[in-house]
């Protein structure tokens, strides 16, 4: 009679053990959702990426932030997107795409 009593503490302590596990894994699963939804969605006017002087690139960068360019917009199934153009030196039938990002 004994055995079976502890039998059934010990079956009742092994579900609230996997409950529990069960549970936090929910709750680390819901809080890393919503951190990277905050960096990945959430838009504010935090410039991401810095260029130091001190890269290789610096050179490149400051170049073509001194490119002429327009800034082009289309929207298409509700979406919006947002470029720079550059045109060619030479006339050309080629597109290149220099940056592209969810930001």
């Amino acid at each position: 009679m004994y055995n079976k009593i502890n039998e059934k503490f010990r079956k009742k302590q092994i579900w609230r053990v996997i409950i529990g596990l069960f549970a936090l894994l929910l709750v680390i699963n819901l809080g890393a959702t919503l951190y990277f939804y905050q960096i990945a969605c959430v838009r504010n006017n935090q410039q991401i990426c810095q260029v130091k002087s001190s890269s290789p690139n610096y050179s490149l960068v400051q170049k073509f932030d001194k490119l002429s360019k327009s800034t082009e917009s289309i929207k298409n199934d509700g979406l919006k997107l947002d470029a720079w153009y550059v045109p060619a030196e030479h006339k050309t039938n080629n597109t290149v795409i220099v940056v592209h990002g969810f930001r």
